[in-house]
């Protein structure tokens, strides 16, 4: 929203403009903050069609890490909260982000602690993220937490797009061998096959299968939309329910060495988590409870759900640890036994995440490496075997001349 307003500076000179806010309150308080004495302000009349459409604009994982790395630069800067928050509110190119930090600045400056005014926002800032802050408030290290912060999640972002760059190839791979079957299924062959019927040519049993599908299709095509439509609503609504995504999830850690790349990454994860939490000042329990928050995985939800309970009752989290030898590897299990008893568990568990962090990285390098190759190779297979089915009966036709 913006808003024409008139006001005076301190010296009594007259100033007046436009200035955008996300309500007339954030206004008011902005111009505030830049030393004016406000005497009118109202919003400016924007016509429909000129009104700039903000649907979609949703808050990424990249805009937030930015966030916390350069607010750590500016406190590290020796600058004041609500001035690095401002500063950083005018160079956000969200407006739906911008809006939110300005609001946190305005509850900073009206005397709300920083990790207070971001949990009003928790669609933006996890209780992960709350959580740390809280501790850096505690311990007077915030600059220090908000760097670590911005690490932590700059990896998890990277990671994510590695993963997600290593899905685009064999996604465009299948399109396109789609596009190729389909191509020769609905267009070539049927026109062909009337010339091998007519010419007595006998039909290899790859490309009867193919004629047979494609004319099975073409004739129901409308009756397969109408049952697989439901279908894959309905797998969507289930993998959106807690068993389903339960279910998805411990077939995902299954998947050979996907599953393993996957477990990797959780485990880094978990531990320079709780290590994080725990350096901080949070107790074990209180740490377990914002992990079992934020972690991804339902099945290692689960897991650490049943950790805090023994934790509760006074278990070791070397013992529990030992109920999912599936899920936490020995070498998990052997270094986090080692922390507790020697009273050095949050030195134990960072060691355990770089070193997994250091795997994950390794293995999903590793496994694109594989994966090109053999994408390219199945393509070939798949490819070269609807080739075939046309290439033969061909080849035979021309024999009959």
């Amino acid at each position: 929203m913006k808003f024409i307003y008139q006001a005076r500076t301190k010296e009594g000179e007259l100033k007046s403009g436009i200035i955008e806010a996300s309500s007339k309150e954030v206004a008011f308080f902005l111009l505030q903050k830049l030393g004016y004495y406000v005497t009118y302000l109202e919003e400016e009349k924007i016509p429909l069609y000129a009104r700039e459409v903000k649907i979609f604009r949703r808050i990424s994982s990249q805009d937030i890490f930015l966030f916390f790395r350069q607010f750590a630069l500016l406190l590290n800067s020796q600058v004041p909260i609500v001035e690095s928050l401002m500063t950083l509110s005018a160079q956000i190119q969200n407006p739906n982000f911008k809006e939110i930090i300005i609001d946190v600045a305005k509850e900073v400056d009206a005397g709300s602690p920083l990790s207070k005014a971001l949990s009003k926002h928790s669609q933006v800032f996890t209780p992960f993220h709350i959580a740390m802050i809280k501790t850096g408030e505690a311990s007077g290290k915030l600059s220090e937490t908000l760097t670590y912060l911005a690490n932590h999640l700059e990896r998890e972002y990277n990671f994510k797009g590695k993963l997600k760059g290593a899905m685009i190839y064999p996604s465009m791979v299948f399109i396109l061998f789609l596009a190729i079957a389909g191509v020769l299924a609905f267009l070539i062959l049927p026109s062909f096959e009337s010339i091998l019927v007519e010419r007595e040519v006998e039909i290899p049993l790859l490309t009867k299968a193919i004629l047979v599908f494609s004319k099975f299709v073409r004739k129901n095509f409308l009756v397969i939309i109408l049952v697989l439509a439901p279908v894959f609503a309905f797998l969507f609504a289930f993998y959106r329910s807690e068993k389903g995504k339960k279910l998805f999830d411990a077939i995902f850690l299954k998947i050979p060495f996907f599953g393993q790349i996957l477990k990797q990454s959780i485990l880094s994860r978990i531990s320079e988590s709780l290590a994080s939490l725990t350096s901080g000042g949070l107790t074990i329990t209180a740490s377990l409870e914002l992990i079992e928050e934020t972690v991804d995985n339902e099945v290692y939800r689960e897991a650490v759900s049943r950790i805090k309970k023994g934790v509760k009752k006074g278990e070791s989290i070397s013992s529990t640890l030992s109920l999912y030898p599936e899920l936490f590897t020995p070498l998990f299990n052997q270094m986090v036994s080692v922390g507790e008893k020697t009273g050095t568990l949050t030195n134990c568990l960072f060691i355990i995440s770089n070193f997994y962090q250091t795997e994950t990285e390794r293995s999903l390098e590793n496994f694109l490496r594989i994966l090109e190759p053999l994408i390219i190779i199945i393509l070939g297979v798949l490819v070269g075997g609807l080739m075939a089915s046309v290439l033969i009966p061909l080849y035979k036709v021309l024999l009959t001349y």
